[in-house]
């Protein structure tokens, strides 16, 4: 079994249960699911502002406008690019995002670069929930594109009730940096050993893994 890429989600399904993830990312032995209603949707949203942000019009979702014409100046001076897929290396050092060396890799919505600081707005659809550590992984990916940043904050567009969300400072990357490395080597370790503990919990009835016996899929 090869170490897998880490992502945000990733990384969010290990911290939830080390089984499930493995057997989603590192064993992937499970069928292939299509994708849910909720995804689907938040897909299109992503491409809606995508399509926005690059070509001033929308193709669907111009409820959304007011979050939208604010990026336009940006957007127009070069320092918002969106929809970036970047990734860098165990060290730290910016590469693709389906590199061979990738070992760190996420997708930013909406990334302002301003001279030394940067600002980061990340599209969501569904619950609010208010945990940096996406954005912090953002943050990290786009200081290593930019080492010139030495300030970043970020927040997180609560689409469903039109709101922005908190504003969180995620200008230290060294601590996402370790942080992220601290969970790869913990997942080594696990399949070095070729042990992937199961956490019972309150989304056991939602996993994938339906062969557990934590599962309480459609029960």
């Amino acid at each position: 079994m090869n170490l897998p890429i880490a992502s945000h989600t990733f990384l969010n399904t290990w911290g939830i249960c080390n089984h499930q993830a493995a057997r989603r990312y590192i064993i992937k032995d499970l069928p292939k699911s299509e994708a849910s209603e909720a995804m689907a949707y938040g897909i299109e949203v992503h491409e809606a502002f995508e399509k926005r942000l690059k070509t001033g019009q929308w193709a669907t979702h111009e409820q959304f406008e007011p979050f939208a014409a604010p990026l336009d100046p940006y957007v127009k001076a070069g320092q918002l690019k969106p929809e970036q897929s970047l990734g860098i290396t165990s060290g730290a050092h910016p590469v693709g995002f389906w590199d061979g060396s990738t070992w760190l890799r996420g997708k930013l919505d909406a990334p302002i670069v301003n001279g030394d600081t940067a600002m980061l707005f990340d599209w969501k659809t569904g619950k609010p929930r208010e945990d940096p550590y996406e954005l912090e992984i953002g943050a990290l990916l786009l200081q290593a594109r930019h080492p010139e940043v030495k300030v970043i904050k970020g927040r997180y567009v609560w689409l469903k009730e039109m709101r922005l969300g908190d504003l969180h400072d995620c200008s230290n990357v060294q601590r996402t940096f370790n942080l992220v490395h601290e969970t790869m080597d913990e997942v080594a370790h696990s399949i070095n050993m070729n042990r992937f503990d199961k956490k019972p919990g309150p989304l056991c009835g939602y996993c994938p893994v339906t062969d557990c016996q934590h599962n309480r899929r459609g029960k």
